[in-house]
């Protein structure tokens, strides 16, 4: 037999060892809000085929990669469902790569976990974790989604709309980049999230703000749909501040969150992002005439910083992204860089605003030259890179397509003061981390002493501040 009606989650076994482990993924689904359905007996005669078209995610929990298990993520690749696909081996360095196998024609958000214990306290943290990162949402925006054939006719076709997308039209930086190494951008929010987001809430961190980029757009989506999930609106009291108009454009949609354009003004047409004051000042020459930042853009540049100063010091999160950090010491684009001189200035008044920073690159933007005439450095010889690396709270979330790639640049990363690591489950792909220097440690630990006797609780499961 099977659980009554029509779900949104279909849960699988043919295993009977891991009947406890199916029940208790019932229940957590249940509990977190969401429809579950699932085979309680192997009597009554049942088509798969079906139940898995019918559903929107597919779970599916093993121990090897038996014929059956083949044969239902086959099915749910023919109607591009999600899968979660969990693998219980006690062995930590078992090869993943039949299991991969099987779900890499379904949606591109479906997940492979591979756990150790079958402990159902385990399983049921690690189940909801990976529920919440696919949650039933679209993917983010390609450059292919912003084009008005991706949208309901009814939309595309009347007038005011189609301005609106013709408008959008006019950023063809950010349209671009929305397409460029998508499922990495994706990856990493996902992990700064499942590690991060219960310290913010329960730390009670009342700001956040989300600088321009694609990386942060995607960011912003995934944050604010997850902030909108029962179990956190309750508990999370945030304002959100942005200069990156999708994100705001996508904060104002959702209605989960207070969201202010700041600073206030028009985007600019090559990343969609606000500068307010900075629109005012003359570009320079070229781009090492950028340096020193001196004069009006001096003034106004600190201007910022103080308001960042004023207004996130105490409690708030600024998260970030560039163009690119160069790792080439003593040379004149050592550290971040961006591609104009107004986005150069408002990253700079973030970092020397001191207050806590986390910047999130892929790996096509980690150890990417700067180059001259085009680039513009963000640090110089008045606020070097290793100064801020060392004595401001800087923190960097990164993306690989494989772990091989990823830790030579933590290597790297560590000698400049990003001392502190934490980084995803052997083998995974895409494969992130997180480091840190020691200042953004000493804030982390303040939002997990305001957070020590304010637990999370999701049905059953206690989410915890570390990585499962």
């Amino acid at each position: 037999m099977t659980t009554s009606g029509q779900a949104d989650v279909f849960i699988w076994s043919a295993e009977p060892q891991l009947a406890n482990l199916r029940d208790a993924c019932l229940h957590v689904t249940w509990q977190a809000g969401r429809t579950a359905r699932g085979i309680l007996s192997t009597v009554a005669p049942v088509d798969l085929g079906e139940e898995i078209r019918k559903t929107n995610i597919f779970v599916c929990l093993c121990r090897q990669p038996a014929e059956s298990v083949q044969r239902e993520c086959a099915w749910a690749a023919d109607c591009q469902k999600t899968v979660l696909l969990f693998v219980f081996d006690p062995d930590p360095n078992s090869d993943l790569t039949a299991f991969r196998d099987a779900v890499s024609n379904t949606s591109q958000t479906s997940i492979v976990t591979h756990l150790v214990s079958e402990d159902p306290h385990v399983f049921t943290t690690a189940y909801l974790v990976a529920l919440h990162r696919v949650g039933n949402r679209p993917s983010c925006p390609s450059a292919k989604n912003l084009e008005a054939s991706s949208f309901p006719e009814a939309y595309s076709q009347h007038p005011f709309f189609r301005r609106i997308l013709d408008v959008m039209e006019r950023w063809p930086v950010v349209r671009e980049r929305y397409g460029q190494n998508e499922r990495l951008k994706q990856a990493v929010a996902n992990f700064f999230l499942d590690l991060y987001l219960s310290e913010i809430v329960k730390g009670q961190v009342t700001r956040i703000f989300f600088e321009s980029g694609s990386s942060i757009a995607v960011l912003s989506e995934l944050l604010l749909d997850r902030l909108g999930e029962e179990w956190l609106r309750m508990s999370a009291n945030i304002d959100i501040e942005t200069n990156n108009v999708l994100a705001y454009i996508y904060c104002v949609l959702a209605q989960s969150s207070k969201v202010l354009l700041y600073p206030s003004g028009p985007p600019e047409t090559k990343y969609g992002a606000t500068f307010g004051p900075l629109e005012s000042l003359d570009l320079p020459v070229d781009n090492l005439a950028a340096h020193p930042i001196e004069g009006p853009a001096r003034v106004v540049t600190d201007r910022i910083r103080d308001y960042f100063s004023e207004s996130y010091m105490s409690s708030g999160l600024i998260l970030g992204a560039t163009s690119g950090i160069d790792f080439t010491r003593g040379s004149e684009g050592f550290g971040p860089h961006c591609g104009s001189y107004k986005n150069m200035l408002f990253k700079r008044a973030l970092l020397e605003s001191g207050c806590p920073v986390m910047l999130f690159l892929d790996q096509d933007k980690v150890a990417r030259p700067f180059i001259h005439k085009r680039c513009f450095a963000v640090c110089d010889s008045d606020f070097p890179w290793e100064y801020a690396c060392r004595n401001k709270p800087v923190a960097l979330a990164c993306a690989f397509w494989n772990e091989e790639t990823a830790w030579p640049v933590i290597e790297e990363v560590q000698s400049f003061g990003f001392g502190h690591v934490e980084h995803e489950r052997r083998s995974e792909r895409p494969w992130c981390f997180i480091v840190s220097n020691d200042r953004f440690q000493e804030v982390r630990r303040g939002w997990l002493h305001k957070s020590a006797d304010r637990p999370l609780i999701v049905g059953d499961a206690r989410i915890s501040p570390l990585r499962l």
